[in-house]
Formats: C-alpha cells, structure tokens, sequence
C-alpha cells in the first residue's frame, strides 16, 4: 500500500496533508519527498545467485584437480 495524502485549500491555496502522520505542506512536491523519505519501506536488496553451470563447472574442475 503506497501511503497518501490529502489535499485541501487553504486560504485559497492548495494544501497537503500527509494521511500517516502531522506532517502538513503547501508544496506537494515536497509531500511527495516527505512520503518517499519518510514512510515507503526500504526495497529489498536483490538476491544474485550463482549461474548454476558456473558452479557446475567449478565442481567439475575440482574434481579433475582432486584425481
């Protein structure tokens, strides 16, 4: 769930109110920036794994060294 906010007009401008906590602005890029640093969960780290012919073929030459 992405967090949100709502917009409302103050005095005739327009006015940002994070819906996740107090925060209030009447610039919504800075909202934007305040959701983004403040309430989106880090992304996970990318799990690399080995190409399984590569550790084929270290098996593979482990063996041959080992006979």
């Amino acid at each position: 769930m992405t967090p949100t906010y709502t917009t409302n007009d103050w005095r005739g401008l327009p006015h940002y109110e994070c819906d996740q906590c107090v925060f209030d602005t009447l610039d919504e890029a800075e909202m934007v920036q305040h959701i983004r640093d403040n309430h989106n969960p880090p992304q996970p780290k990318p799990v690399i794994e080995p190409k399984t012919t590569e550790v084929f073929a270290e098996v593979v030459k482990e063996e041959q060294e080992n006979a």
